[in-house]
């Protein structure tokens, strides 16, 4: 009976962590993509990215800023250009949730080896649902990233059993 207890208790930490887990991604991505959206908006950049070949000024006035933009770029170019910008932006906002997210990675391995695999459907799954909104945005780009991580971590687990 004390193994089944002890059992029960590994899989009722593996259950929390789990939880926890796919909380922090669930808040995570809208949150991201809520704030990509905003940039696109507040900046003006998602009105080139519909019309290929829109010529672009040298500089475009913001509310008590300016913005500058390179000169004469094409559609693609241009589209491009604001997709890294626009990426560029969220690195400075939330450069601290790729190194939260390996932290949490880490613990949860540390808590019991086994939590690799659930972390590894999780965000294979996040992943997945973050490229088929816009696989170029910064939350698939550091969602994949933290993938590469997870995928690490579950082979050491393999190779260790």
């Amino acid at each position: 009976m004390g193994n089944m207890s002890a059992s029960d208790l590994d899989v009722a930490d593996r259950t929390k962590f789990d939880k926890i887990f796919e909380q922090v991604l669930s808040e995570l991505e809208p949150l991201c993509l809520a704030e990509q959206d905003f940039i696109s908006k507040f900046f003006k950049l998602q009105q080139h990215l519909s019309i290929p070949g829109t010529p672009v000024s040298d500089t475009e006035e913001t509310d008590g800023g300016t913005l500058t933009k390179p000169h004469n770029i094409g559609g693609l170019q241009s589209a491009y250009s604001e997709t890294h910008m626009i990426r560029q932006m969220m690195i400075k906002i939330f450069r601290c949730v790729e190194p939260e997210l390996n932290n949490l990675i880490a613990l949860g391995d540390k808590i019991d080896s086994f939590n690799s695999l659930y972390m590894l459907v999780k965000m294979s799954h996040h992943v997945w649902t973050a490229q088929n909104v816009d696989p170029t945005s910064f939350l698939s780009t550091t969602l994949g990233n933290v993938l590469v991580t997870v995928k690490r971590n579950f082979d050491k687990c393999i190779v260790s059993f």
